[in-house]
């Protein structure tokens, strides 16, 4: 036990009564081969603008080599606009967008004692969800409503969106909507409550 990858001599001799025997000696080849070593991440799925951490784990190997990561859309195209981390086995890959990708690595070994493995890891992005709110508000009749919405992962109001609703859940088709950016204007509303969508 305990030899290196490499071929090797075995010089041996018998024992015998030497009083009966002569004894006997041989030479055995030995060969050692590199041991194999293995690595593997479980498939991941993140939300949009979230980090990919893929914890790594081998046998017989130290870590993922960072040179050796690489990220595949769909289309088994490289992904070369994010930024890909290694620190020991785990990998850290940001700025994927929403998608399906596939990442190839490889493991770090000492190579005089074993084989290099490499795998493949599916990753999916998803979508992230995006909100808007207004306050409730108040007004006195002949003024103009206006809500002034706040919304995280969203760029503005789609003013086809916008319905205007009675106290009864129905659409008021009265009103006049405009919309800038987060700021919904509705007028020529009479005195009731209302609700919008």
């Amino acid at each position: 036990s305990g030899l290196i990858p490499g071929n090797y001599t075995v010089k041996y001799n018998n024992t015998v009564d030497e009083t009966l025997y002569n004894t006997a000696n041989n030479v055995t080849g030995v060969r050692v081969l590199k041991a194999n070593s293995t690595i593997m991440a479980e498939n991941q799925t993140v939300v949009y603008d979230s980090d990919v951490v893929l914890n790594a784990e081998g046998e017989n190997a130290t870590g993922i080599d960072l040179d050796s990561v690489v990220v595949l859309d769909a289309d088994g195209n490289p992904v070369s606009d994010v930024i890909v981390g290694v620190d020991g086995f785990e990998i850290t890959i940001s700025g994927l967008i929403p998608g399906n990708y596939t990442v190839k690595y490889n493991n770090t070994v000492d190579e005089a004692l074993y084989n290099p493995a490499n795998n493949v890891t599916g990753v999916r992005v998803l979508k992230a969800n995006s909100t808007i709110m207004a306050e409730n508000v108040t007004v006195v009749y002949d003024s103009d409503v206006v809500l002034n919405a706040e919304g995280e992962n969203a760029t503005g109001i789609d003013l086809d969106s916008v319905v205007v609703l009675d106290a009864d859940g129905n659409e008021v088709t009265t009103a006049t909507v405009s919309v800038d950016g987060f700021e919904i204007t509705i007028s020529g509303l009479i005195p009731g409550d209302y609700s919008g969508k």
